[in-house]
């Protein structure tokens, strides 16, 4: 077994976040991030007993897209993984619903996943985010103006749609998959759109923090620890105020509640 493989299983246990048995659903688009959690999960396949399905959505936003389904299959086929995919036009979705197409791209997506899901049983969807993604979010959160719940950015376990979402490669960088797929010797599909800053988050991944790094090499573990930082702050904030309101020590009101009188019978905010 690979070093980031027995990091990852490490990682799920003590998170608890996949039991053994369970039975999964990985999002593959075919680059380097997914592809890495496609061939870690076949490495702990025997050892938590798990059950792998793999989803790819052909959005034919570029020519070569039908190539990254391609492999995809291929990818799958030699892992003896069933993958299921789809190709839809998602510029013309995007058009019929006014929707940004990263907007559209998203919601045929999920749709797709969800669908997989409830026809083969599979309560855990699994996607490739990483360290620099969960960084970059952060980043512009900062950048938009957020507060503690803003600053977690992206967590390693939600829900979605009743489904458990489990994002488990946020404890690797980038740079830890690619190396580990050259190792293996697998190839990957690059999005050249990756590689165009014009859009923010490609603007913060090519320009901000590339700069950040000058000042901080560790600048990605130092944001992923602010985030971690703040989902606690968050759980335990939210714990408390759950806590009072079974209490009742806090109430909801449907207009605001009104201001107690001082102690001599008059509103104390007024003179």
């Amino acid at each position: 077994m690979s070093s980031l493989a027995t990091r990852l299983e490490n990682f799920l246990q003590l998170s608890q976040l996949l039991p053994k048995g369970s039975r999964c659903l990985a999002a593959v688009s075919g680059g380097s991030d997914s592809t890495a959690l496609l061939c870690l999960l076949h490495e702990l396949q025997t050892s938590l007993d798990l059950t792998i399905y793999a989803a790819h959505l052909d959005h034919q936003l570029r020519p070569e897209s039908g190539e990254d389904r391609r492999q995809t299959e291929i990818l799958c086929h030699n892992l003896g993984i069933t993958c299921l995919s789809k190709v839809v036009a998602v510029d013309k979705v995007a058009a019929a619903k006014g929707l940004s197409l990263e907007e559209a791209g998203r919601s045929e997506r999920y749709a797709f996943f969800a669908q997989i899901q409830k026809k083969y049983n599979l309560p855990f969807l699994l996607t490739a985010h990483t360290a620099d993604d969960l960084a970059e979010t952060v980043l512009m959160r900062l950048i938009n103006g957020t507060g503690v719940a803003g600053l977690g950015a992206i967590r390693a376990k939600s829900f979605r749609q009743g489904a458990v979402l489990l994002r488990p490669l946020l404890i690797f960088t980038k740079a830890e998959l690619c190396q580990y797929l050259r190792q293996k010797g697998q190839t990957w599909r690059e999005d050249f759109t990756n590689h165009i800053a014009d859009a923010p988050r490609t603007k913060v991944r090519l320009e901000l923090l590339p700069l950040l790094k000058k000042w901080n090499g560790r600048i990605v573990s130092s944001l992923g620890r602010l985030a971690q930082s703040a989902q606690e702050d968050e759980d335990y904030f939210r714990q408390q105020v759950e806590k009072l309101w079974a209490e009742g020590a806090i109430y909801a009101y449907a207009s605001p509640p009104p201001l107690l009188p001082g102690r001599n019978g008059k509103n104390p905010c007024k003179s």
